[in-house]
């Protein structure tokens, strides 16, 4: 009868711990999905920590623009690092497309015209807005000269309005013209430095083939520092156009409603 009442409390036991170790294991199974997720959140917390930390070195680039070029363009100081900041992202997004021309068998977007001219037309938009932010309906005051007497703001209007407005033309198409020249260069001395060397004898083959290698590396080293020169002009004559309006203080309609904003 003892060995029965052990036997019994035994199972009793045995049935008291697959209990607990069943509710344990349930336990486990439901916190095991919180785990996960704390992970991933402090994953993502800690790859945007790197990623802040990381922005220092990445925006060196523009730091010899904000402390040489603007302030000879923009007066306003505290809006120097805004539009230094637009002026290197746009410098970095053409000289982008424009080496993209370089790789074999891709053709850069800038020697496109309706790429280049869409990118002078927004640009010329942004500083038309602004001017017409800051000044309002006194925007067509800003192409009359200081000085000139009122009978002659009927011809200086007109004419620097016409001229005002050629920017978004000459803007894209100079760097249309400069994409678009180059790499048209570039492939008929391609084809006619291929073409070359089998025109002549074997003796003959060798140092053509030497001479025409060194050509166009010297033409492809040529479009690279078009590539450059023409994604600084741009940026930097769109600075010019978005400064000239910049610096002027706030007339326009919507100038009472930032006041009572402020």
């Amino acid at each position: 009868m003892a060995g029965s009442m052990l036997l019994a409390k035994s199972r009793s036991n045995l049935r008291a711990n697959s209990l607990s170790f069943a509710a344990q294991q349930a336990m486990n199974m439901s916190t095991a999905p919180q785990v996960q997720s704390g992970a991933t959140v402090n994953s993502v917390l800690i790859g945007i920590y790197r990623f802040w930390r990381s922005q220092a070195p990445m925006e060196k680039p523009h730091a010899p623009v904000d402390d040489r070029m603007l302030p000879a363009i923009v007066t306003a100081s505290d809006q120097r690092a805004a539009i230094g900041t637009w002026a290197t992202a746009l410098f970095c997004t053409i000289l982008a497309s424009n080496l993209l021309g370089l790789v074999p068998t891709n053709e850069a977007p800038t020697s496109g015209l309706g790429f280049a001219t869409g990118l002078g037309v927004s640009v010329w938009a942004t500083a038309t807005t602004l001017g017409f932010y800051k000044m309002g309906f006194k925007f067509p005051g800003h192409f009359i000269p200081g000085g000139t007497p009122w009978p002659m703001a009927f011809i200086f209007v007109p004419l620097e309005t016409i001229s005002y407005t050629f920017r978004a033309v000459s803007l894209g198409v100079r760097l249309w013209v400069n994409m678009l020249a180059g790499h048209t260069l570039l492939h008929i001395l391609t084809g006619m430095a291929l073409a070359l060397p089998f025109s002549l004898s074997f003796f003959a083959m060798v140092p053509a083939t030497f001479a025409v290698g060194c050509l166009l590396s010297a033409l492809v080293g040529l479009e690279y520092l078009v590539a450059v020169l023409q994604s600084g002009v741009f940026s930097i004559l769109s600075t010019v156009y978005v400064g000239e309006f910049n610096s002027v203080k706030l007339a326009g309609p919507l100038a009472k409603v930032v006041k009572k904003g402020h």
